[in-house]
């Protein structure tokens, strides 16, 4: 299959690796994960703008925009400076008679989704403002808004159990809705822009489901142990991760469906889950206030993140890495709310090699690396190369999607 598979067909592969269930018996806990502070994330300022509690944000896939939504109703959106990453706000959307769920740019960074518990959808453009589509279908709070890759297409969920799809280039191809009557609350769900549209849904259940649009159960992923609010799929598109009411954040391997790790130490809800650029970070948010970075190559929490934010709802890293935004409900700022942007450590300065040596990159001292930098946080000598232990990868090598489900042992 040609390089034009993307994400919902990828994922196929990951209901093949699900083994039958032992004896039961309780299960033991694991420990939390490990905890190794990296004191470089620091506050860098808050975006303020908003009247109330904010709840959503989205960079623009440029790190030109930063946008909020909260609970005034009002969407601002801010122009950031290439340097330091803040700006003011240079445009707000209203109109809305509710708060706004969920924001999503374009890949090309021109349209902005919004959608809102007042059911409705609507896409703007960012530089003039100008309306580009809008319709009110949904029969409930909409939950998550995503456009596919070429841009023509959008599409959303809702509490009211559907997903659908919208021709945001052409309007009038909507006259006949397109949509899945899931059945169930959907709080969040990753697309393909696959022939099949296939589609990973996070649902009221603890499980993640793929389904079709002709609502066909394809595969179904466990691993959690309570409701799924929140999925977010790395730049590669060989991990996802998933965010639960059980506390925990767990990454996937795509290709197998196997947990690459399972992350603890949240204290309640899961809101949001999102990769770093590189892939070697998650950042979540939390209802008990703390946004958090876990390092996936180690397992460890290398940051807790809590300045200003009371009821943390959704965290993301900027494009380039160096930053983290959060939104949510944020302590008394004279009635002037929005997000608080984070800086995350530097990129390490490379040491000159030796003779006959290789150049390389010093490390942390702390056993964690830092997003952006590329380094794996280890003390690595200038005159050594780095020697990056070999694992085995499962990976499905057909021409069949989506790939047979395993064979049952007589």
């Amino acid at each position: 299959m040609g390089k034009a598979v993307l994400f919902g067909l990828v994922v196929m592969g990951f209901g093949n690796t699900v083994c039958a269930q032992g004896p039961a018996k309780k299960p033991t806990p694991p420990p939390a994960s490990p905890i190794v502070i990296d004191t470089n994330f620091v506050v860098q300022q808050k975006m303020q703008g908003h009247s109330n509690y904010a709840k959503a944000m989205a960079y623009s896939p440029d790190g030109k925009f930063l946008v909020t939504a909260a609970w005034d109703t009002k969407v601002n959106v801010y122009a950031l400076d290439s340097n330091t990453g803040v700006g003011p706000v240079v445009r707000t959307f209203d109109g809305f008679k509710s708060l706004v769920n969920s924001l999503a740019f374009s890949k090309d960074g021109k349209m902005l989704g919004m959608g809102s518990k007042d059911f409705s959808f609507r896409v703007n453009n960012i530089e003039t403002g100008d309306v580009v589509f809008q319709t009110q279908d949904h029969k409930d709070a909409i939950t998550s808004v995503k456009f596919e890759p070429a841009g023509k297409y959008a599409y959303t969920s809702s509490l009211d159990g559907t997903l659908r799809m919208y021709d945001v280039a052409q309007p009038l191809n909507n006259l006949k809705p397109k949509f899945i009557d899931y059945g169930k609350p959907i709080n969040d769900f990753l697309l393909s822009s696959g022939t099949k549209q296939l589609y990973v849904v996070a649902s009221s259940g603890s499980d993640i489901e793929v389904i079709d649009f002709a609502k066909t159960l394809i595969r179904s992923y466990k691993g959690h142990s309570a409701g799924v609010t929140c999925l977010d799929i790395s730049a590669n598109k060989k991990m996802m991760a998933s965010g639960s009411l059980d506390k925990t954040v767990i990454v996937w391997d795509v290709a197998t469906g196997a947990i690459i790790k399972k992350f603890e130490g949240h204290t309640w809800k899961v809101n949001s889950v999102n990769f770093s650029k590189d892939g070697k970070y998650v950042v979540s948010a939390c209802n008990d206030g703390e946004t958090r970075v876990w390092e996936i190559a180690t397992g460890n929490c290398v940051a807790i993140l809590k300045s200003f934010i009371t009821n943390a709802q959704q965290a993301q890293f900027s494009p380039n890495g160096k930053r983290i935004a959060v939104v949510g409900a944020m302590e008394a700022q004279g009635n002037n709310y929005g997000a608080v942007i984070y800086k995350t450590p530097e990129m390490k300065p490379k040491v000159a090699a030796g003779k006959g040596g290789v150049s390389g990159t010093t490390g942390t001292g702390t056993g964690t690396g830092k997003p952006g930098s590329g380094s794996s946080g280890v003390n690595t000598p200038a005159n050594t190369t780095p020697v990056t232990p070999k694992r085995t990868v499962t990976k499905y090598e057909g021409d069949v999607w989506p790939p047979p489900a395993p064979k049952k042992k007589k």
